[in-house]
């Protein structure tokens, strides 16, 4: 009986994206991220249907729940001008919302082994570069180096380290 009472009280509009395959496999996306990322944001203002991961195409269907037309706006010019952009411009499925763009490059570092007092060279290190800055969230990840991680942006580096870190 709940089914059919939140049935009623959709909108008549879906909004449907069809998503490259490739690009979603380059970015190790999956259908059932994104399907879980929009609940997680929208909760139950919105009803999300999604394909397969095996289906030929992926496509996300949004369907907004308990809106209708008001005098000053339509339900249709609302998904068009406000829902549409929200969700295609400002929601990140996966990485950190500040950072919009990452270069890396491999990396040779060297340090000195106090125990056989010799220099060591390991080439499994990596130079990540970013378009964006979140320090605090950035040396809160697993495989960063804190003592090696450095920001351009002195304000967030006296905000997240201190007065001493910024000088």
């Amino acid at each position: 009986m709940d089914d059919l009472a939140s049935k009623g009280a959709q909108s008549p509009w879906l909004l449907r994206f069809e998503l490259d395959r490739d690009k979603m496999v380059h970015k190790g996306l999956q259908m059932s991220l994104i399907d879980k990322k929009l609940s997680e944001v929208f909760g139950d203002q919105i009803s999300i249907m999604v394909t397969d991961e095996n289906s030929d195409k992926h496509v996300v269907r949004l369907r907004i729940n308990s809106i209708e037309d008001d005098g000053e706006e339509t339900v249709a010019s609302y998904i068009k001008n406000e829902f549409e952009p929200l969700i295609l411009s400002h929601m990140a499925l996966k990485g950190i919302p500040e950072i919009a763009k990452v270069n890396y490059t491999k990396h040779e570092d060297h340090s000195y082994d106090p125990k056989t007092g010799k220099l060591v060279f390991t080439d499994d290190n990596w130079v990540i570069e970013t378009d964006g800055t979140a320090l605090a969230k950035i040396l809160c990840l697993n495989k960063v180096d804190a003592t090696k991680t450095v920001s351009n942006d002195n304000i967030e580096v006296l905000s997240v380290l201190g007065i001493e870190a910024a000088r």
